[in-house]
């Protein structure tokens, strides 16, 4: 994996791993997902037109070094912390189990500044640092 070649490389001088994931927290889940589907559907189709200009100008080079079924609308989105609180901490705690120590950035996955800033104070009002 990602995560076990960069650790091989780095050894002991590494930073910590760094995971940015697309983030979006509402009250219930479904109010959520619908916050975040238009970015995250632009996003995708951003990537998708991306890698199919790498390819007709024939780069060998994939956009971010990885296959354009890495940026499907699903894939991004079940990669995504997006939820109500519960799922979005058990989503973060998941990765915590999986990854150990890592520095994890939340990318708000809304147009709305207001709604990104509303997303994010909801979850910090559930977090409990000393178990994630």
């Amino acid at each position: 994996t990602a995560l076990a070649a960069y650790r091989a490389r780095a050894a002991r001088t590494a930073p910590p791993f760094v995971l940015s994931r697309y983030f979006f927290c509402a009250e219930h889940r479904r109010a959520a997902i619908d916050a975040a589907l238009p970015f995250v559907r632009d996003f995708a189709r951003n990537m998708g037109a991306a890698i199919q200009r790498a390819a007709q100008s024939g780069s060998a080079e994939l956009p971010f070094g990885v296959e354009a079924e890495a940026f499907a609308e699903e894939r991004i989105l079940a990669n995504a912390i997006v939820g109500d609180a519960e799922e979005c901490l058990d989503k973060i705690r998941a990765l915590h189990d999986a990854l150990g120590p890592h520095t994890l950035i939340l990318k708000p996955a809304s147009y709305d500044p207001l709604a990104n800033r509303a997303a994010l104070s909801l979850i910090a009002g559930h977090l409990d640092l000393t178990t994630v």
